[in-house]
């Protein structure tokens, strides 16, 4: 077992990796961090929303991670936050869509930022110290109508998150999730093919979905906010835990 060193105090100049940094939350991490003055390297897959910075690859793939995070260090030094924000949505009746669709979104929202986060967590134990953050989701706590799919692959990052956290805390490697509810994202737009907007603020009672009581969706700054300062050194024993920043919607379940 690594010994777990003190973690740095400085609050700005850190390398931070992003997963999903072209879109939503990501993208709105990236610009959180940035300001802070950290460094960032972007990790996506959709080049049609990529800028040039961005490292373009499947994060399924476990050898395109394993390389591409080698040459992130190689290139920048040490890796200090990862924060995966990479993730999709997945809608259908677990009767309907087939053990494909469930594996799809396993793929995304729990293989591929496991792999990130093996890949970093790896290198952050041989230091000491690091942090590990995944962006889960309401749904993994809430069982949602026709979203099945989502809902199961979210809580099962949530767990991965909370037995990553388990086994690297004493060596010096914090990691958390920060679940945010029904937010302002290109992601809602799947959400609007069952719901308008009015329905998901107001709630849906006959299908025992919670509106949002503070009448309003969250906003990608108010997650990436969080994340920031979460991942600062004055709240280096918040460690295993799920923040939730819902405005109500999961009436603090």
């Amino acid at each position: 077992m690594a010994q777990a060193n003190s973690p740095p105090s400085k609050t700005t100049g850190r390398l931070v990796v992003v997963t999903g940094s072209s879109g939503g939350i990501g993208e709105a991490v990236v610009k959180a961090f940035e300001e802070a003055g950290d460094k960032i390297e972007r990790l996506d897959r959709n080049p049609s929303r990529t800028e040039a910075r961005t490292r373009l690859l499947s994060l399924e793939d476990a050898k395109q991670v394993e390389r591409h995070i080698e040459e992130i260090e190689a290139d920048c030094g040490p890796i200090e936050v990862v924060v995966n924000a990479a993730g999709i949505a997945s809608h259908g009746a677990l009767l309907d869509c087939g053990p494909e669709e469930i594996s799809r979104a396993f793929l995304s929202n729990v293989i591929g930022p496991y792999n990130v986060a093996r890949a970093c967590g790896q290198r952050m134990v041989r230091r000491g110290w690091g942090c590990i953050v995944n962006i889960s989701s309401v749904s993994a706590r809430l069982p949602r109508f026709n979203q099945g799919p989502y809902c199961i692959s979210k809580a099962g990052l949530r767990m991965l998150t909370q037995i990553l956290g388990l086994e690297l805390a004493s060596q010096g490697v914090r990691c958390f999730s920060v679940s945010p509810g029904t937010t302002a994202t290109p992601l809602l737009n799947e959400q609007l093919k069952s719901y308008s907007k009015d329905n998901i603020v107001a709630g849906v009672p006959q299908h025992f979905r919670t509106g949002i009581p503070s009448g309003r969706l969250v906003q990608p700054s108010e997650v990436a906010a969080a994340i920031l300062a979460l991942t600062g050194p004055g709240i280096s024993s918040f460690q295993l835990n799920d923040l939730v920043i819902d405005g109500g919607q999961s009436l603090g379940m």
